[in-house]
Formats: structure tokens, sequence, C-alpha cells
């Protein structure tokens, strides 16, 4: 009889624990969706970031393009004018 609430106490306890590690991994389960979600908001920032950056990038290079263009426009300019001045 002793062996048999001891037996019985043990798998009390074994059910208590076994309920505890169940509330546990509810908590812990809405947490690990949400990192999960945090972590694919980070990812696609930093794609478009990155996007962000490319396109900066290009744009620097047209405009230093066309800042070139322009400068050759104006020497022609000047060159143009250069005959067209008196003394």
């Amino acid at each position: 009889m002793l062996k048999l609430r001891e037996t019985g106490s043990a798998l009390s306890q074994i059910d208590a624990s076994v309920k505890r590690i169940c509330g546990v991994n509810e908590q812990i389960s809405p947490s690990a969706n949400q990192q999960s979600i945090v972590v694919e908001h980070i990812s696609r920032n930093s794609l478009n970031i990155s996007q962000y950056a490319k396109d900066g990038a290009q744009l620097a290079s047209n405009v230093a393009e066309a800042s070139n263009d322009l400068e050759k426009v104006a020497a022609e300019l000047d060159q143009a004018l250069r005959k067209f001045k008196t003394n």
C-alpha cells in the first residue's frame, strides 16, 4: 500500500511538472513567433537599405557624369565666346 501511495504521489508530481512545462512552452511559442516576424522585418529592411545604397551610388555616378558633360559644354561655350570677343 505504501508503494502504491508513493507511486501515485510521484505520478502527481510528474503530471504537475508536465503541466508547468506545457505552460512555459505556451509562453515561449508566441515569443518565438514574434522574434521570427522581427527577423523578417530586419531582413527586409536590410535589403531595402542595400538597394537604396546601390541606387544612391548610381545616382552619384550619374551626377558626376552630368557634371563632366556640363564642364565640357562650358569649355566649348567659352571657346565659342572667345571668337566673338573684341579687344
